[in-house]
């Protein structure tokens, strides 16, 4: 699936209202999101799962950014 980064976090802000575009501050190993995704629930991880898996697009999850250093680098964002 072929979509802008606007597109995208538009349709995720339905899923889950704290929805931004990605800034160089949330680069993962190198790895540049084109949106972030900050769920409240259970419910709205599980939403944003389903899209993204339904959607063919790669997930980081980040938490809160203490450790990016420790495991392997994501291979895309």
């Amino acid at each position: 699936m072929d979509v802008t980064a606007q597109a995208l976090e538009s349709a995720l802000a339905q899923l889950a209202p704290h929805t931004r575009p990605a800034s160089e501050g949330d680069m993962v190993a190198g790895a540049q999101p084109s949106v972030v995704v900050e769920p409240e629930t259970e419910e709205q991880v599980a939403a944003v799962l389903r899209y993204a898996n339904g959607a063919g697009l790669a997930v980081i999850p980040r938490g809160g950014g203490t450790q990016l250093r420790l495991g392997a680098p994501p291979q895309r964002a």
